[in-house]
């Protein structure tokens, strides 16, 4: 089974917090008190302490699955410009509507599924929209799935 690492403030407002959240779901883990990564006792997680100002770039680079900061950071730290559905479906030159909002997975950067999310709304990145823009139709529907009639 796969570990999922979640970075999160190793002091500061959002570090209590976080760790708050991650205990409210029933894990246990330590309070990272000089360690850089708490390891749960009760389910596949490890805890990375880092500067608030590192954790976005650990989420980049994959050294972290998941990222607790504050927005700020996000808006500061984000390191490449990240791209909405709506904005990669004009991209590609297809309409956003009831074909991309009903979660058809074959008109979507791979297939739904976002490289990261900001307030609740899924983002991918350049690379991922300019992949999903070069695949034909044909490919796309072999890879996700049969196209839905609008």
């Amino acid at each position: 089974m796969s570990i999922l690492k979640v970075a999160i403030q190793k002091s500061g407002r959002l570090s209590e917090k976080s760790l708050s959240l991650i205990r409210e779901a029933g894990i246990n883990t330590s309070n990272g008190q000089r360690k850089l990564v708490s390891r749960s006792s009760n389910f596949p997680l490890e805890v990375l302490y880092l500067r608030d100002d590192d954790i976005p770039q650990y989420v980049t680079d994959k050294v972290a699955d998941i990222g607790i900061v504050g927005e700020n950071v996000v808006k500061e730290k984000m390191p490449e410009p990240w791209i909405s559905l709506r904005k990669a479906c004009d991209m590609k030159g297809i309409a956003y509507g009831s074909m991309t909002q009903n979660n058809n997975r074959w008109s979507q950067p791979k297939g739904g599924t976002p490289d990261g999310y900001l307030n609740g709304r899924r983002y991918w990145r350049p690379e991922t929209v300019k992949t999903w823009i070069l695949q034909t139709d044909e490919d796309l529907l072999r890879l996700y799935g049969k196209k839905e009639e609008e």
